[in-house]
C-alpha cells in the first residue's frame, strides 16, 4: 500500500526492494559467525527452510545511483538480490564452513523463537528480534518476472567473492575466535 501511495504521489519514484544484504560490516553474516565462535549450535529458525537472495551492499549502492541516468527506471520497482538463492539451513552450514567450525544446526520453532525473541529484547543487542523472526518466517527473493540488479546494469555479487573475506576472523585463531 505505500508503494502504491508513494508512486501515486510521485510517479517518478524508483522502488528498490532488497533481499538480505550482505557486506564486510553486515548484521547477519558476521553475527552468526559469532554466535558460532561460543554457541554449540545456530538456530535453524522454523527449521530452515526459508530461502534468502543475499545481495551485497555495494550493488545496492550501485542499484541507489542507477536510476538517476536511467529515465526508463522512473516509476519502476526493482527487487535485489544477488545471484544465489539459498536455504536459511544452507546459509547457516555455508558459514560454518567458512569458519571452519563444526556446530549443530537447531531447528527451532518460530512459536519459540518469538519467546527467547521477547526475552531478549531487554538487551541493548539482542541476538534476534521480533522483527527478524518475522522476516524469517517467508522466502526473501527476487520474484519472478520482477525487475532485478540487471535491469539496472548491474550484475550481481556472488556471495562467494565477498563474505569469505571477513569469516577468517572467527576461525580459529582469528581475530574474534
Amino acid at each position: 500500500m505505500g508503494e502504491k501511495a508513494l508512486l501515486k504521489t510521485c510517479p517518478d519514484a524508483v522502488i528498490l526492494r532488497p533481499s538480505l544484504v550482505f557486506g564486510a560490516g553486515d548484521g547477519f553474516f558476521n553475527r552468526f559467525a559469532s554466535m558460532a565462535v561460543l554457541a554449540p549450535g545456530l538456530p535453524l529458525v522454523g527449521g530452515g527452510g526459508n530461502l534468502v537472495q543475499a545481495v551485497y551492499v555495494g550493488d545496492g549502492a550501485a542499484a541507489v545511483i542507477a536510476p538517476l541516468t536511467m529515465p526508463s527506471a522512473k516509476g519502476q520497482i526493482f527487487e535485489l538480490g544477488g545471484p544465489q538463492v539459498m536455504s536459511f539451513r544452507q546459509v547457516m552450514a555455508y558459514i560454518l564452513k567458512g569458519i571452519n567450525r563444526k556446530r549443530m544446526l537447531l531447528p527451532i520453532p518460530h512459536p519459540v523463537m518469538a519467546l527467547a525473541a521477547t526475552a531478549l529484547s531487554v538487551l541493548p543487542n539482542p541476538p534476534v528480534t521480533r522483527d527478524q523472526l518475522k522476516l524469517l518466517k517467508f522466502d526473501n527473493v527476487v520474484g519472478k518476472g520482477a525487475k532485478t540488479l540487471e535491469d539496472l546494469g548491474i550484475a550481481p555479487t556472488p556471495v562467494d567473492l565477498i563474505v569469505p573475506s571477513y569469516l577468517e576472523r572467527y576461525q580459529p585463531g582469528g581475530r574474534f575466535a
